[in-house]
């Protein structure tokens, strides 16, 4: 067989790639497979480089002409990192150098004998040995049976697996190691081996760290408080945690496989369609929504969601990953504290804040064509004396039936809030003067029918105002403002009544605002002051007491009445302080006259209601009778007829411990009020002063004379005397004389004096007195 000749029809279809060549080296044959393997067509062969041809053999078969037989297969693709290793060993080649030093595997080249002769980097860290401990080692004798075993299989030209351990001699610890053996032929020659030492601890570790992965993400499925659901690209269940079956009512079997309308609620499956779900698959990242879902049992349940899709590496979708949490009692919690904060708590109505943003809202509606709108202020009557009576709990039940009255009574559109205390406010959209007006009238009349509080029937009146938009104000402050206004002119003007807001009310307030910060300054500034109006006896004409009248003389405004200053001082809160100066003044004014040697006579002092319900207010005025060494007969307690009958109990107690002082009380402005005439007799009372209002018209008025007589009457029976105010004629005079009144006062006899002029003014009295005695007159 030469290269000419041979028979190679064989080769033609064989797998095997067959070259044959002639004594020069050139190609002049080649099959198939050996043109594939070249990359050269069949017909150029002869373009087929010796050098080429050489480096695929595998196996050289010598012909007689010189030629040469050239066998090869293709196990280039497997044994490609093989192929680079053993060039980079055989020819130093520095491309293939670098492959075989940055490798991450670990390799070591020994040689036909097992001596190794090289090792990359890789190897050196695994090992933790110098590369030169490495290089030198005979293979065949290292280690075990099994090492050595599977050394000599390579260099038998055969490949092999070797796992075991390997000891650091510094440290101690211990590798588990394991290296694929590859034989390195050359020429069909067996040359060396190589292996490819991998460290297993740091699989192991890595293995163990993806365990110790998967076990903390089944832990966190298992035990988070989280609904957690896994959906495949259908959006069927493919995992269902415990959560998630606490959530539903659905265990995992129940709930795998199915798509995922069979937890929402019916509503929520026509909004969550196909085409949403799919939306949830395109996304990438997180998306968060909030849906009505349904439980096993029926129920409607709110719940949060937390929808991640779930991609491959390929960026292939593969599902979506759910986060649920239960949100229906937070949703609740929610909605009652959102309630609670636009509601009053104890009726249910509206608060201020809600209110002004539905008077804002009102307002701008009504603003394109100038719609009228009206705000009403509404505050009942004397409530504060039922909560101080009865108690809170009966006053909170009275608030309650007025706020359910006014809610039936408004119009529908109309608004309903409680300000606070007994303070109400009507919105009334669509409402001008006229509407509002007889609105109020209806309402007035509704408020003021009997409630039933704690068993019993308690009617209270009511005092409103009106403010209108636009005229009055364009804003809820200022509508506020003026409605405020107007219902405190409705006070002032006999309550039960109602106004609506005039521009000069505006100055009203505002001066009744300076008279309060005035007032707050009047006692350190000493602009308060006692004028003293003498008490007669109308037999005798006899001086028998004065009454200290306080009186305030502004640097600016000037000298201010008390019926303007009293009820702001009582409204401020100042009413307390001013009335202990009152009592410390009158006393020490006695204590004046006393050590001047001055006529001594009683001298009366008013009392607030708030000063008269002081804790231990008797043991004051004790203490204030020591401190300014006065007798206590010479001091006359006066409260009004309100103010004694509010707590009729705490009365009687308080004025038993001023009796036992020796300190007289009198009832002020009797018959304005009403008195029950059970505790009345109970009282330890000296006087009963008849008010001014019926002493005025006594002469033309015979109402106001029955009830003159009857005071008069009702005192004789009850042992008291009477003293009428206000006396001005000498008409008005004959009539409380002819009725049997004990004494009288007023500016038919003097005005209120300074405390500087009284001593004069008694002694001209004490000689007028003798003088009509002479005479054999008295008054």
């Amino acid at each position: 067989m030469n290269s000419s000749s041979a028979d190679l029809s064989p080769f033609a279809e064989s797998d095997l790639a067959v070259w044959v060549t002639d004594a020069q080296g050139h190609c002049r044959y080649a099959n198939h497979a050996a043109c594939q393997l070249s990359r050269y067509r069949q017909g150029c062969v002869a373009d087929i480089p010796p050098e080429q041809a050489s480096a695929l053999q595998q196996m050289t078969v010598p012909l007689p002409d010189g030629g040469q037989l050239l066998l090869a297969y293709d196990n280039r693709q497997q044994q490609q990192q093989q192929q680079q290793l053993q060039q980079a060993l055989l020819h130093g080649d520095a491309k293939y150098q670098q492959i075989f030093n940055h490798v991450a595997v670990g390799v070591l080249h020994f040689d036909v004998n097992g001596i190794s002769t090289d090792c990359n980097d890789s190897l050196v860290q695994h090992l933790k040995l110098a590369r030169t401990r490495l290089i030198g080692l005979n293979l065949l004798q290292l280690g075990g049976g099994e090492l050595r075993a599977a050394v000599q299989s390579v260099l038998d030209g055969k490949r092999s697996l070797y796992e075991g351990h390997y000891t650091i001699e510094h440290s101690g610890q211990i590798l588990a190691l394991r290296a694929k053996l590859i034989p390195i032929i050359v020429s069909g020659v067996v040359s060396g081996g190589i292996a490819l030492v991998e460290n297993m601890d740091a699989q192991r570790l890595a293995e163990g760290e993806h365990r110790v992965s998967r076990q903390r993400a089944r832990l966190l499925r298992d035990q988070t408080a989280l609904g957690m659901i896994e959906w495949d690209a259908d959006f069927r269940v493919r995992d269902w945690n415990p959560a998630a079956e606490q959530i539903f009512g659905y265990s995992r079997e129940q709930a795998l496989g199915q798509h995922a309308h069979f937890i929402l609620a019916k509503q929520q499956r026509e909004l969550i369609h196909t085409s949403v779900l799919e939306a949830l698959l395109q996304q990438r990242g997180g998306s968060r929504s909030q849906n009505a879902n349904q439980t096993r049992d029926g129920c409607i349940i709110e719940c949060e969601w937390f929808n991640t899709t779930l991609v491959d590496e390929s960026g292939r979708t593969l599902g979506v990953t759910s986060l649920i949490q239960d949100v229906t009692e937070s949703k609740r919690a929610e909605q009652q504290l959102l309630h609670l904060a636009r509601h009053d708590q104890l009726t249910g109505l509206l608060n201020r804040a809600a209110l002004a943003g539905q008077v804002q809202e009102a307002i701008e509606q009504a603003q394109p064509d100038g719609s009228p709108l009206a705000l009403v202020f509404i505050d009942l009557d004397g409530f504060k004396h039922i909560n101080d009576s009865l108690g809170h709990r009966a006053g909170d039940s009275l608030l309650c039936q007025q706020a359910r009255r006014l809610s039936m009574l408004v119009r529908r559109g109309d608004s309903v809030a409680r300000l606070g205390g007994d303070e109400f406010m009507l919105l009334l959209p669509q409402c001008d003067a006229a509407a509002a007006a007889e609105l109020v009238q209806r309402l007035s009349g509704q408020l003021a029918q009997p409630c039933m509080v704690e068993g019993g029937e308690i009617s209270v009146t009511s005092s409103m105002g009106i403010a209108l938009y636009p005229q009055d104000g364009t804003d809820f402050d200022t509508l506020l403002r003026c409605a405020d206004m107007a219902m405190y002119r409705a006070k002032r003007d006999g309550r039960n009544t109602w106004r609506g807001f005039q521009p000069d009310m505006l100055a009203q307030v505002q001066r009744r605002l300076r008279l309060e910060n005035a007032l707050r300054r009047a006692l350190e500034n000493n602009e308060l002051m006692l004028y003293y109006q003498p008490q007669l006896e109308i037999g005798s004409g006899r001086l028998v007491g004065l009454e200290a009248l306080l009186r305030w003389q502004h640097p600016e405004l000037g000298w201010i009445s008390p019926a303007e200053f009293i009820p702001v001082a009582e409204e401020c809160g100042m009413i307390i302080p001013i009335g202990e100066w009152v009592l410390c003044e009158a006393l020490s004014q006695l204590q004046h006259w006393q050590q001047a040697s001055h006529p001594l006579v009683r001298v009366a002092v008013n009392l607030s209601a708030g000063q008269f319900q002081q804790a231990n207010f008797a043991q004051r005025v004790q203490q204030l009778l020591e401190t300014y060494a006065v007798p206590a007969r010479l001091l006359e307690l006066e409260l009004t007829e309100s103010v004694a009958m509010c707590q009729p109990a705490l009365a009687v107690s308080i004025m038993d411990a001023l009796n036992v002082l020796g300190v007289k009380v009198s009832i002020d402005d009797f018959g304005t009020g009403y008195s029950s005439l059970s505790y009345l007799r109970r009282l330890p009372l000296d006087t009963l002063k008849i008010d001014r209002s019926f002493v005025a018209d006594i002469v033309e008025d015979k109402e106001d004379r029955a009830i003159i007589q009857a005071i008069i009457s009702l005192a004789q029976t009850l042992g008291l005397k009477t003293l009428a105010e206000g006396v001005e004629t000498e008409a008005q005079l004959k009539w409380l004389q002819q009725y049997g009144c004990d004494k009288v006062q007023g500016d038919y006899f003097s005005r209120p004096l300074p405390a500087a002029e009284i001593p004069d003014w008694l002694r001209r009295s004490a000689a007028a007195v003798d003088a009509a005695a002479t005479e054999g007159y008295c008054i």
